[in-house]
């Protein structure tokens, strides 16, 4: 179910005046940044810091950033890292924690803002992915699907001090850092709901070439999230998930698509579990 603003009169007295900080971490990404944070500024609500944490990009990446009001910082080895740092170097009452190719509607923050003074704590922001192709309009099939998923889905909009309070990120993952910050954000009784606008993901023309590669990668860095304890790692990972059976009347509606996104549900799989076979041998090997 998707979280809308609580009823009552609050709408008309509260002041959407809190600083939101956009904390957005790079590494070589140029090729979205520029459109990224246009649509930042071109947000409905306009009381925003925002923070660059570049990973040593070599590829105009800064220059770009610099052409716009933001502060830029420099800040590594991964994701988890640079997301900590930017809130930590940020004011806002709020924290938005943006991908480097994912792009806002118009009124999402405005949104987030509303929600959590309206009592939430956290605000998950649906996702939609964009590109050419039928590999992209299978995956955003897969995507949509997803849609109101609690095990799934994790809030891209915090408030700061739910934030501080479980410690922000798990440096030591570098996959399903998401998942993890959720289900602590949960398990400390912090209210999580979701907003209408979506965001739009960057997948360009993804093919299963990438689905591969992407997905070794995330399988190779899955072990450690695998040992931290979240019961809810075992619907997370499965190759089938409830949210298909839930969605079986769109998937029906979208044969073709529904086909394209189980054989590359088929190729991700495949390359998860051949990227956790391939640490776990190769780690055993270094130590």
């Amino acid at each position: 179910m998707i979280g809308t603003s609580p009823k009552g009169s609050y709408k008309e007295t509260m002041k959407l005046d809190s600083l939101v900080s956009v904390i957005i971490p790079t590494k070589n990404s140029a090729k979205h940044l520029r459109v990224v944070l246009e649509k930042v500024f071109a947000q409905s609500y306009e009381k925003l810091e925002v923070l660059i944490v570049d990973n040593d990009s070599s590829d105009g990446t800064r220059q770009i950033a610099q052409e716009f009001n933001t502060q830029v910082l420099n800040k590594g080895p991964e994701r988890s890292d640079q997301k900590n740092f930017g809130v930590s170097n940020s004011r806002g009452e709020y924290v938005l924690i943006l991908d480097s190719d994912c792009e806002l509607e118009k009124n999402v923050i405005k949104e987030c803002v509303e929600l959590c003074q309206g009592g939430a704590d956290g605000v998950m922001i649906p996702l939609r992915h964009k590109g050419s192709g039928f590999w992209v309009k299978a995956k955003n099939l897969e995507r949509i699907c997803y849609d109101g998923d609690d095990d799934l889905e994790s809030p891209w909009f915090i408030r700061r001090s739910a934030f501080k309070k479980v410690g922000g990120f798990n440096t030591n993952l570098v996959a399903g850092e998401d998942w993890d910050i959720a289900y602590r954000l949960r398990k400390e009784g912090y209210i999580l709901v979701r907003n209408r606008s979506v965001m739009h993901h960057n997948l360009d023309n993804y093919s299963v070439k990438d689905a591969f590669i992407g997905k070794f990668y995330y399988g190779r860095k899955l072990n450690k999230y695998l040992q931290v304890g979240n019961e809810n790692v075992r619907r997370q990972i499965p190759f089938f998930r409830t949210a298909y059976i839930r969605n079986w009347k769109r998937l029906l509606s979208h044969p073709l698509l529904t086909l394209g996104f189980i054989f590359l549900k088929f190729v991700e799989s495949a390359a998860v579990l051949i990227g956790l076979v391939y640490e776990r041998i190769f780690s055993t090997k270094r130590k």
